[in-house]
């Protein structure tokens, strides 16, 4: 089921459908419905107990903390909450968060590494993560490195606390990693870019735009090491605008640069 930006329906609408689908709803995207309250979506999630898509990013009036008791009873392996103002009791409970594939609560600006940390504690079977705009994150990294080895997808763009540090400490436990966006993290150098060209061999996209402190060097590290690197988008950077012919050579012979 999707209603993305559908702010005109009402919780008499939604609860007619879940209660006449009742057992087979398993994918519920209703971002961006921001007439919709917290009884409704708890009724959606009683009638769904096959549910394990679930998206309710942007709903204003939703408080996700008063969501989530029921949420062991469910087998969700997806879930977006982005812009949700207060999600700190959300992820207290680790069989609330056990099955977690595919997690985005960016732009989640509450966030703060005592949160984070519960919930890299309690979803340790994480591929795609984005927590992209969270700008309170930093040393809660390590914990995520810690128990996650099974990232695939990483977005920390504009997470503008994030030291290298921590960063590489899950870039090395997790390097099966394909996709990783840390445009906008002001405090980052070549130090993660050559982390990133040790350990992230099968990485195929790599967003760097507005990384100040990259340089040649680093960059040039990833491309001669990440042989399956198809993407590069590093607009704003140093190495744009005064990278080597041999290094756009290189570039171009292998990915697609954009400076």
């Amino acid at each position: 089921m999707k209603a993305v930006n559908c702010c005109d329906i009402q919780d008499s609408t939604m609860e007619l459908f879940s209660s006449c689908a009742q057992s087979e709803l398993q994918y519920i995207n209703i971002s961006g419905c921001n007439n919709l309250t917290n009884e409704t979506l708890f009724n959606i999630l009683i009638y769904n107990p096959s549910l394990t898509v679930l998206n309710i990013n942007r709903i204003y009036n939703m408080n996700p903390r008063d969501l989530f008791p029921i949420a062991s009873s469910f087998k969700l392996c997806k879930l977006s909450i982005s812009e949700m103002v207060e999600i700190d009791e959300v992820f207290t409970n680790p069989a609330q968060c056990i099955f977690l594939t595919h997690l985005d609560i960016s732009s989640c600006w509450s966030i703060k590494d005592e949160t984070f940390s519960s919930i890299a504690r309690h979803c340790q079977n994480l591929k795609k993560l984005n927590v992209s705009h969270c700008i309170f994150i930093n040393e809660s990294f390590f914990y995520l490195g810690a128990v996650s080895n099974q990232l695939e997808y990483l977005n920390v763009s504009s997470c503008v606390q994030l030291d290298s540090l921590p960063l590489e400490f899950v870039i090395e436990n997790n390097t099966n990693m394909n996709y990783l966006n840390i445009s906008s993290c002001a405090k980052l150098n070549n130090k993660i870019l050559l982390c990133v060209a040790k350990y992230l061999k099968n990485l195929k996209r790599l967003l760097l735009s507005k990384c100040n402190g990259m340089t040649t060097t680093g960059i040039s590290e990833v491309l001669m090491n990440c042989r399956s690197l198809k993407s590069l988008i590093g607009r704003n950077c140093q190495f744009g605008e005064y990278v080597s012919k041999s290094l756009k050579y290189l570039a171009f012979s292998r990915t697609q640069l954009q400076s």
